[in-house]
């Protein structure tokens, strides 16, 4: 029995290794992993409180992306800039990071906590590619990078879906560390009848994989019309092939392709819908277009920072 329980693992391991590396249809090369630095999060978890940190006011409105900081010094010395509705003399006045600023009576936004963007097939997920494939460079706002927005975590340039933009490393530690138990939803199609007797349980249990054991919700399946297996009449060497949705509270690499490759069900197409208390569809956003969240999911973010 030791014998046989060996050789299941080491299958398990070599399965969900080729899933985690192979690349998306056409695309040249493995997916690029985008890696955050714990000690950034750690630090700017710290510094997480109800109560906003004070900022110069040339650094506040240069963040919200109003202009450079000297584009800005010049702004507030020709007593174009209100905070609070009091006309500001200088620059280097330190204010709240979430006061209330209008130029020329015009309201200045502060940075939203979270923003939404729909992701395209083989995009990568990071800020440039050495070999000059699609990433975010090339799509996310110049000022983001001032305004300290970064991506929540990753996905996959062969995974479309949601991806969260964070101005807060606080909330961003608590979306991404396991420990906060924040719901990933995605839809799959997958190889397989996955309506079949028995995955929902064996999903439920924890799939092996190499990075260990990891257990999924199965929310829903559905077997494709017209997709039989050749017992049930269907064409000789088709593929059987269903749609299922299904629910992790982590997020290693390539773990969901991973955990339905290993119950014998390999990803064909995998597309996230749901992170935490943002919702893709209530948002509708175009492939490739970014959105401000709702209200509600900014409640949910804010609540998630206090726990």
């Amino acid at each position: 029995m030791r014998q046989v329980f060996l050789a299941a693992a080491l299958l398990a391991r070599r399965v969900d290794a080729f899933y985690a590396t192979r690349p998306a249809s056409g695309m040249i090369g493995t997916t690029h992993v985008v890696k955050y630095s714990r000690r950034t999060f750690a630090a700017s978890a710290k510094k997480g409180n109800s109560k906003p940190p004070s900022l110069r006011l040339e650094r506040v409105l240069s963040n919200r992306g109003h202009g450079s900081r000297s584009e800005v010094a010049v702004l507030v010395r020709q007593g174009r800039v209100r905070v609070e509705n009091k006309v500001m003399k200088s620059p280097s006045e330190k204010i709240p990071a979430n006061a209330s600023i209008t130029v020329d009576g015009v309201e200045v936004g502060a940075v939203p906590l979270l923003m939404a963007y729909h992701k395209p097939l083989n995009v990568l997920s990071s800020m440039g590619d050495p070999m000059g494939r699609p990433s975010l460079k090339e799509v996310v706002p110049v000022t983001w990078e001032r305004m300290g927005l970064h991506p929540v975590g990753r996905l996959d340039a062969d995974t479309t879906g949601l991806l969260l933009f964070s101005s807060d490393g606080a909330l961003t530690q608590r979306l991404l560390h396991p420990s906060g138990g924040v719901e990933r939803e995605y839809r799959a199609v997958v190889e397989g009848d996955a309506t079949r007797l028995g995955l929902r349980e064996e999903l439920s249990a924890g799939v092996e994989t190499s990075d260990g054991t990891f257990p999924a919700t199965l929310l829903d399946a559905k077997l494709h019309d017209g997709s039989l297996s050749n017992s049930e009449g269907g064409e000789p060497g088709s593929m059987v092939t269903s749609t299922v949705r299904l629910m992790v509270k982590e997020g290693k690499y390539r773990m969901v392709r991973r955990i339905l490759a290993n119950t014998g069900h390999p990803v064909i197409d995998l597309h996230r819908v749901r992170y935490g208390g943002v919702t893709l569809d209530e948002l509708d956003i175009p492939e490739g277009q970014f959105s401000e969240i709702t209200d509600e999911a900014t409640a949910w973010a804010k609540d998630l920072m206090q726990r």
